[in-house]
This record gives structure tokens, sequence and C-alpha cells, in this order.
């Protein structure tokens, strides 16, 4: 999918990959912890781990004996980050909570040991963009009651002219200050287009200008 249609995959994304309703923990109500595998997708979809209707990136994973797709916040995992473009196949220490918070996770994720590390990108450039100093928002899904508005930074892409709005953490390595107008030097990875994930990654190499508006 284009970087275009970043906004339409939102919606689709936070409703098709839910995290799984928990696994009961034990009789006697403590934790559960035990090894899991998973595979850590190249690709990376918008989430709204931070539980507020903020656009986040998140991590895309299948794990074992959890249905379909899972999405992790990009720090879920204890010990593993998430470089652009890479697929994984890693071994988890996962814990399941007895008396998991009421905003968040019943899981907590560790890493245990890369099996592989693939590089799944067609190509790796540098590039600049403008970051705005204001913050933008998009109704997403039908109307009426399931509709919702979910705020991201704006960017400017200088090579196609166009503005976009994208999850706040979607440039790596960049802390988004709002009221300030930004300059970045980014390097930008492009994976094969797919259907209702992020093909197109961001990592921050400097802060070429930070203005004040």
């Amino acid at each position: 999918m284009n970087i275009k249609n970043i906004i339409n995959a939102a919606l689709l994304l936070c409703v098709a990959m839910v995290p799984a309703a928990c696994l009961s923990g034990d009789d006697k109500g403590e934790d559960v912890t035990e090894s899991v595998h998973a595979v850590i997708d190249s690709y990376t979809a918008v989430t709204t781990a931070d539980m507020t209707d903020n656009m986040m990136e998140g991590m895309v994973a299948k794990i074992d004996g959890m249905k379909g797709l899972q999405t992790l916040s990009m720090g879920e995992i204890e010990g593993f980050e998430h470089e652009a473009g890479y697929e994984y196949d890693v071994e988890l220490e996962r814990t399941t909570l007895a008396n998991p918070p009421a905003d968040g996770s019943c899981y907590k994720y560790k890493l245990k040991r890369i099996n592989s590390k693939v590089d799944r990108a067609v190509k790796r450039f540098v590039t600049t963009i403008e970051v705005m100093e204001y913050t933008s928002a998009k109704l997403l899904g039908a109307s009426g009651l399931d509709a919702r508005a979910l705020a991201g930074i704006l960017y400017h892409d200088k090579e196609e002219d166009l503005n976009f709005i994208v999850p706040f953490n979607y440039i790596r390595g960049f802390v988004y200050e709002e009221g300030y107008h930004y300059v970045l030097e980014v390097e930008k990875t492009c994976l094969p287009e797919r259907n209702e994930m992020l093909d197109q990654q961001f990592r921050l190499i400097k802060i070429i200008e930070k203005t004040k508006k």
C-alpha cells in the first residue's frame, strides 16, 4: 500500500489486528510464564497502542497459539528493537499477568533468541522531509457511531509535493514537539506493496532545522 493510503489502512488495522483475549492464568491467580515462537513482520501497522486517539506505528507479529496477526507497540518486547525493513523469527518469553493493568496488555514479552533476521526492503535512501508545527486528524471508518478520528503528525514530502498524516512515532528516533516546524534528514525504507500494511518506514538521521512557530 502506498503511503498515500496510510489513513485508510488505519481503521482496518486497528480492527483486524486487535490482540487476542488473554489466556487464563493458573488456579492460584499467579502470573504464568512460558516460551513462545513468533515471526515479527518487516511491515508495520497503524495502531492505537498508547490507549488514546493518537495514531502510533506498531509491530505486526504472528505468535504461535494466537489467532491471526497481533499488533505490539514498538517497545513491547523487552530486549528487542525492530529495524526498518527486516523480518525476524524469534523465541520469546511471554508472561500472562494475573492482574493486568486496566489500560494495558495482559501479556509481557521478553526476547530470548533471534533465530533469523531477513532484509525484505527493496530500497533504502536518504531524503529530506518537513514536519509541520501542528498536528492533524482524520475521520476513519464508516459514518455514524463507527467513525473515529485519529490524530497524527503532518509531514510534507518534497519529492511528491504532498502532505501526509502519520503516526506520532512514525519517524524512528524522532520525538515530536507540537509548535515547532522541523526539517529532517531521514533514511526511507521501502518494502513491496502489501494491502493493509505500512510499506514505508522512516529513521531519523539528523534534525536540520527546528523552528518555534
